[in-house]
């Protein structure tokens, strides 16, 4: 339950986490918990939504999920996918997107980008059959803290150097 502890310090800005980040190894091997943690916070944010959806319309709830998840990650994800495209979207070489990518401020491509992509998801959610929205609210954050180890698995880290994970394999 260590490792699980360990993700979900990780990934959230809850409570209940490893008091300590541990070491490199301790972290890989928490990683194998990620998907897990992706269906608590699935279930929290499937579960507030159906509790909203007692009192208020529909997509107020759908968005109030979106939101839910970003806060309880601390939007860690989102403010990765803006950097990404603010590198894309800053040119230059491999050295100079890597810059603007580790920059605090945000560009006008992550911006646009990020109001975008929450738009979608809350789109997205909210045009689904009533029947799927808490199975998907569940599974998606699973999917994508999976597609997280097969990133890691399979693409070395960008910068030089160790990562935030060893090396896997």
């Amino acid at each position: 339950m260590r490792g699980l502890a360990r993700a979900w310090a990780f990934l959230t800005v809850l409570p209940g986490g490893a008091p300590e980040p541990g070491s490199a190894e301790e972290m890989g091997r928490a990683m194998a918990w990620f998907p897990v943690a992706g269906l608590l916070l699935g279930g929290m944010a499937a579960a507030a939504r159906w509790g909203l959806t007692r009192c208020l319309d529909g997509l107020v709830a759908d968005a109030a999920a979106v939101a839910l998840l970003a806060a309880v990650t601390g939007a860690m994800h989102l403010d990765g996918f803006a950097d990404v495209l603010d590198g894309l979207a800053g040119g230059g070489g491999p050295a100079r997107r890597l810059e603007i990518m580790r920059d605090s401020r945000i560009g006008a491509a992550g911006a646009a980008g990020l109001v975008l992509l929450l738009i979608l998801k809350v789109a997205a959610l909210s045009r689904a059959p009533e029947a799927l929205k808490s199975p998907l609210l569940v599974l998606m954050p699973c999917a994508g803290r999976w597609a997280m180890l097969g990133t890691a698995a399979l693409w070395d880290y960008a910068r030089p150097g160790p990562g935030v994970v060893p090396e896997c394999g």
